[in-house]
């Protein structure tokens, strides 16, 4: 998520960028933290945040986390534009660069099947996902907290536990983490 720059998709998009991180590193076991899932808009324009912990030694259920925004987005939105998800890529290869021997390559081809079958077989929790973030009201975001978004839309780490408990995911909530 970026302060400045505004990445152009609309709030769809995002929502299911950021659940899709949400699910996978729940199917996967990540803990979620409190924050769960913010989205900001600005002149329909938003970009979003997906709360989960990093979990130290688990590095390649981290980079499905980290690859699954983008590639559930892409799945509902095939032309969507995913600029916004240079961090994402950033960390996943800095991930693969410190943890892997910079095997990106093989290490792609291992996790993208994986990742594409969780998606399939949890597709339905990450559209509820969506909903709930579509359904959510907006309220408005103050400075500091973002210097060019205006409201924000969020879903805290205990509501998506519920949602997921709903399609049988057991996740959990790591109380004390804002990041």
């Amino acid at each position: 998520m970026s302060d400045e720059a505004l990445i152009g998709n609309v709030l769809e998009e995002t929502a299911f960028h950021e659940a899709g991180h949400i699910v996978i590193a729940s199917v996967v076991g990540l803990p979620l933290i409190p924050l769960g899932i913010t989205v900001y808009e600005a002149d329909g324009v938003t970009e979003g945040y997906a709360g989960y912990c990093e979990v130290e030694l688990r590095w390649e259920d981290i980079l499905l986390a980290l690859r699954a925004g983008v590639r559930a987005q892409r799945k509902k939105f095939p032309q969507s534009w995913t600029d916004g998800s240079q961090p994402d890529i950033l960390k996943f290869n800095e991930i693969i660069k410190s943890h892997f021997e910079g095997r990106y390559q093989e290490i792609d081809e291992k996790i993208t099947p994986r990742l594409d079958q969780l998606l399939r077989g949890h597709w339905d929790p990450v559209v509820a996902v969506v909903q709930a973030v579509m359904e959510s009201r907006w309220i408005p975001v103050h400075s500091p907290e973002h210097r060019v978004m205006r409201r924000k839309k969020q879903l805290d780490g205990c509501t998506l536990v519920d949602i997921l408990r709903g399609y049988r995911i057991s996740a959990e909530v790591q109380m004390g983490r804002r990041s």
